[in-house]
């Protein structure tokens, strides 16, 4: 069947010449036929101004004549949604994606102004996306974009011509100075002089200005975590739609009359609890942008991606893949997002490890394998639900297997006020119970990260572990089984039961030496230098001294219910039920842990082997853990002012420096050396390898 068969297309006034002899020739030799735009199916127009508009019937598509090309690229009759040719509509036939560098804070603010400015947004790299963002080159969805360019027309680009794009406030800002993989832009952002665009006064991250904020305060969490091009353009919006954006030296410390509005991304901290006491609105990024679009404040409990989720996943969810079949586009998009925000894997096919299949109905190749494989097929209720309810819901309930013929379009799920007041009381007394702990490390003379941070050494052969054990305490421990659907449906009591306890802010000291003695009791000790541990017990990933050092050596990396377990039960347990994850840390350095952790099995402390660091004087990180972290890693360490003539001739001689001491590096730069910063160090051993190329990572 011919691409645009059954397409009556109409060309407007609004088209030059040689666009409506090109569009003509493509349409008709695919099965279109011309028509008056008063009988038109798709009236084909640059903007909304155009000689008969009066005429164009209701029922008609008014597209731009990306959606014809775009089409045809594809193959498919694509969806009119993405290609309107209104003026406000700016991101208008760009299909966007984000690459795995681009912290997932900035994903958040991109997909909604992309979606909210006339665009549409995926997940995944798809044939349909035409713009790629990057931070850096290097991830494999980079590098396969870059390799269908041609074929597919996709360009990465960097975020900042989404900024810009907003701040001009037109369609079709160009994308030539931004793309990869020589984007001119990027040597302007090393060199700190890059000056944004000012701001068309009458456009704004969702649309034409719509003062519906109407004076009111809106304070952004820092646990938005967002990177300074895309917070501006997010206070820009705010500040263009009739709000302020609120000011506050501490937000453990904001007063309640402050602000008005809470924009966060966890159900955590004093400002949030505060806020649902007071009755202020809490709401997520999609939630303020959603606002600013249509123009009206909604409830943002009236949509599960508008409210903030709590800080830990759904206890036992991290277990489970989860895959999606008979939903497209925004669908299919909103039900990925509900997985892994709720700390499950999406995967985009079906395979023995698939926990459940999330089914719009029964049809296809996708539903009749998971049948004949007994895996779960749900509809979208079970995901919802499991999400409000922020637990692990059984997937046999009946009306989670109910597949109408023609299912109607369902209302977005809302999530019970009351259940978030009374679980807003749960997180004032965990907020409590983490200060005082945290006082309490504080008045021992050590502060937090110290106090979690404690280096064990198991004493039994953990076989698959670390390949080293110390004196054997008898125990064996039996490599756990492969869990089932069914398994985790019967422990879902068990885990429910566990949650308040996983929850709980870290033990005071002294409950801390308790323990430790019960550990030694079982016959683990406390190593006496990070480079001799088998096992680093922290609750999250930070670059501490303590943890670039002994990543070094690839221990097992466990969270504190490990040793917490352990001592409880009376005996080592297996460590793979409690290894740390902390995702929202992985996707800001754009790496996962257990890859790190492969990788520096096969570095064996020898990462910076043979290299030689310069390091300058005024470098805003501490000299002794930077020098520690160098050598742990088998690099050598230099606290002097390098010249051309030291580093003439040596390939493995580097500079590490800043801003500040630009005296010391600015010769080195003019003679053709690079100069690094110290992200280079930093990140380097965090991940276990080396980016060289990083924009991140070189100062000039």
């Amino acid at each position: 069947m011919p691409l645009f068969e059954g397409v009556r297309y109409a060309l407007t006034s609004s088209l030059t010449a040689e666009e409506r002899i090109a569009l003509r020739e493509l349409l008709e030799t695919n099965g279109a036929g011309a028509a008056p735009l008063s009988e038109a199916t798709h009236v084909i127009a640059s903007d909304l101004e155009f000689d008969g508009k009066e005429t164009v019937a209701e029922s008609a598509a008014l597209v731009t004549r990306e959606w014809v090309d775009r089409s045809y690229t594809q193959d498919k009759q694509l969806s009119i949604d993405v290609y309107s040719p209104h003026p406000d509509k700016i991101f208008s036939g760009v299909v966007a994606c984000a690459d795995e560098g681009i912290p997932q804070s900035d994903v958040e603010v991109l997909s909604a102004g992309i979606n909210a400015l006339g665009g549409a947004w995926r997940a995944g790299l798809t044939k349909e996306v035409t713009h790629l963002f990057a931070n850096s080159a290097g991830s494999d969805k980079y590098h396969i974009a870059l390799h269908y360019a041609k074929q597919f027309r996709v360009k990465v680009v960097l975020p900042q011509w989404f900024d810009d794009a907003v701040r001009f406030g037109a369609r079709g800002t160009p994308t030539i100075a931004y793309e990869w993989p020589d984007p001119p832009l990027l040597e302007t952002l090393r060199g700190g002089n890059y000056v944004p665009p000012p701001p068309r006064p009458s456009i704004t991250l969702a649309g034409p200005a719509k003062k519906v904020w109407e004076g009111r305060r809106v304070l952004l969490a820092p646990d938005l975590d967002l990177q300074e091009g895309r917070r501006q353009t997010v206070e820009l919006s705010i500040v263009h739609c009739g709000g302020i954006v609120a000011e506050v030296d501490n937000i453990d410390a904001v007063h309640v009359l402050d602000y008005d509005v809470l924009i966060a991304r966890h159900r955590w901290g004093h400002a949030y609890v505060q806020a649902v006491r007071e009755g202020k609105l809490v709401g997520t990024l999609a939630w303020l942008i959603h606002v600013q679009a249509t123009g009206s404040v909604s409830k943002p409990t009236d949509h599960l991606l508008h409210y903030p989720i709590p800080r830990k996943p759904i206890p036992g969810f991290a277990k489970h893949h989860i895959t999606v079949t008979n939903y497209q586009g925004a669908p299919r998009e909103y039900l990925k997002r509900l997985i892994e925000l709720a700390g499950a894997t999406f995967t985009p096919t079906l395979s023995n490890d698939s926990s459940a299949v999330v089914a719009a109905s029964l049809s296809g190749t996708k539903a009749d394998r998971a049948r004949s494989w007994h895996i779960p097929i749900v509809n979208k209720a079970w995901l919802e639900d499991c999400f409000a309810a922020w637990r692990a819901l059984p997937v046999t309930a009946p009306s989670y297997a109910a597949f109408p013929p023609a299912p109607e379009v369902a209302p977005p799920r809302a999530l019970d006020e009351r259940v978030i007041r009374d679980e807003a009381e749960r997180v004032a007394d965990e907020v409590a119970r983490e200060r005082r702990a945290r006082a309490i490390a504080e008045s021992e003379g050590e502060d937090e990260d110290e106090a979690m941070d404690v280096d064990m050494q198991e004493q039994s052969a953990d076989e698959g572990e670390t390949g080293r054990a110390g004196a054997s305490s008898g125990a064996k421990l039996a490599a756990p089984r492969q869990r089932s659907p069914a398994d985790e449906a019967d422990e879902q009591d068990e885990d429910e039961e566990d949650r308040d306890e996983d929850e709980d802010a870290p033990a005071p000291r002294r409950d801390k030496g308790k323990k430790r003695a019960k550990l030694q009791q079982l016959g683990v000790r406390t190593a006496s230098s990070v480079k001799d541990c088998t096992h680093l017990i922290v609750n999250r990933i930070a670059r501490t001294e303590k943890f670039l050092c002994a990543i070094a050596g690839a221990p097992v990396i466990v969270d504190e219910f490990w040793a917490r377990e352990c001592a409880a039960q009376k005996k080592i347990l297996h460590s793979d039920e409690f290894r740390l994850k902390d995702r929202e840390t992985e996707k800001k350095f754009r790496f996962r842990l257990s890859e790190a952790l492969r990788r520096a099995r096969e570095n064996e402390g020898q990462l910076f082997e043979d290299m030689t660091f310069y390091i300058t004087q005024k470098i805003p990180v501490d000299m002794k853990l930077l020098k520690n972290v160098i050598l742990a890693h088998g690099g050598k360490f230099k606290q002097q002012n390098p010249t051309a003539r030291v580093l003439d001739g040596k390939t493995d001689h580097y500079v590490i420096s800043c801003d500040e001491d630009i005296s010391i590096w600015r010769p080195l730069s003019e003679a053709g050396y690079t100069i690094y910063t110290t992200e280079l160090i930093l990140t380097s051993a965090l991940v276990q390898e080396i980016r060289w190329k990083d924009p991140i990572n070189i100062l000039r």
